[in-house]
């Protein structure tokens, strides 16, 4: 016989908000469906999802950096070439990190951020066409252990 003891009950409550299916479930779905992506998005941004408890990061943003953010990931929608580089990462990262990844460059300045991209986005282009160098002792000439013993230069 089995004699592990069984979750509590509380436990079996919240897991069946996460069985897809579930009333619960759907209906979390459904009222997040209503809220446009971008709203969603911003929304994240002024609340902490993940117990990183550093300034610069989604629920730990000043007003002046959250405006920044916010104008920033507007400016965004405006350069789609930028927007991909931003983003690359989508499938490992959720949108309010990554623009919080990228404000923290520049200490929120988001006119510097996208100066800075505009003037690097040659190299993510070339970088791209070669599939983000994918054997590095080639692309750099040498071990990466010297590359990664110095940086960041």
């Amino acid at each position: 016989t089995d004699m592990s003891p069984s979750p509590p009950k509380k436990r079996l409550s919240s897991m069946k908000r996460l069985i897809p299916g579930s009333k619960r479930r759907l209906a979390e779905e459904e009222r997040a469906s209503a809220i446009p992506e971008s709203r969603r998005n911003l929304q994240t941004l002024q609340e902490e999802r993940i117990g990183v408890t550093e300034r610069g990061y989604p629920g730990q943003l000043s007003v002046e950096e959250l405006e920044a953010t916010q104008r920033f990931y507007k400016e965004l929608k405006k350069r789609p070439h930028l927007e991909e580089i931003v983003f690359a990462w989508k499938d490992i990262e959720e949108t309010p990190f990554a623009l919080c990844r990228y404000m923290r460059a520049t200490k929120f300045d988001d006119a510097a951020i996208l100066e800075r991209m505009e003037g690097d986005h040659k190299n993510w282009v070339e970088a791209k066409s070669n599939n983000f160098y994918p054997n590095l002792a080639e692309t750099i000439g040498g071990p990466p252990a010297v590359f990664t013993a110095l940086y960041p230069y």
